[in-house]
């Protein structure tokens, strides 16, 4: 078998090339369309490709309102992720506070004097006062009272996350 030469390689693919660029000049040039019999079938093909725009355009219009929606969908998940973060935190500091408050009425909780030395009347007494005390203030009952409140709304915002997480994983319907 022979080996072409450079110069023979170069000739066939500037004539493969001239052919390519003949054949795209017969394809591309257009060609005038004769008015006769075939102005119905004309006019109907128009119409049909106009009719084919439209639906191409109503498409690309809904595809583009769903990816906006899609959008705005991550925008509220990701705001709502990071108000359930900062919940939770509350949340712990909460209950925190409420451990700190029972380690403190357990280990407080007992008479300050002993009755046996005071008398019980006076341990009664005592007792009363702090729980009369405690009442008036209502500090722990506040803070009993914040801790169910915040696990309330955690419990909220957490189903919130759930159902827009369901719905940015939902495919669009165009």
């Amino acid at each position: 078998m022979r080996r072409m030469s450079t110069s023979g390689q170069t000739r066939r693919t500037r004539a493969t090339g001239a052919l390519v660029a003949i054949a795209m000049l017969i394809v591309l040039t257009p060609h005038p369309v004769r008015a006769g019999t075939n102005d119905d079938a004309a006019r109907r093909a128009a119409e049909e490709i106009q009719a084919a725009r439209d639906r191409a355009n109503r498409a690309a219009d809904a595809m583009f309102a769903a990816e906006s929606r899609l959008d705005e969908l991550s925008i509220e998940l990701t705001a709502t992720e990071r108000r359930l973060t900062e919940q939770r935190a509350a949340v712990e500091s909460l209950r925190g506070d409420l451990s700190a408050v029972a380690v403190r009425r357990f280990t407080g909780g007992g008479v300050d004097t002993n009755p046996l030395l005071t008398g019980v009347a006076a341990a009664t007494d005592d007792g009363t006062a702090a729980v009369f005390i405690g009442a008036a203030t209502g500090a722990s009952l506040v803070d009993v009272d914040d801790y169910d409140a915040a696990i309330d709304e955690l419990d909220d915002t957490r189903e919130r996350v759930e159902r827009q997480r369901a719905d940015t994983a939902r495919p669009a319907t165009i």
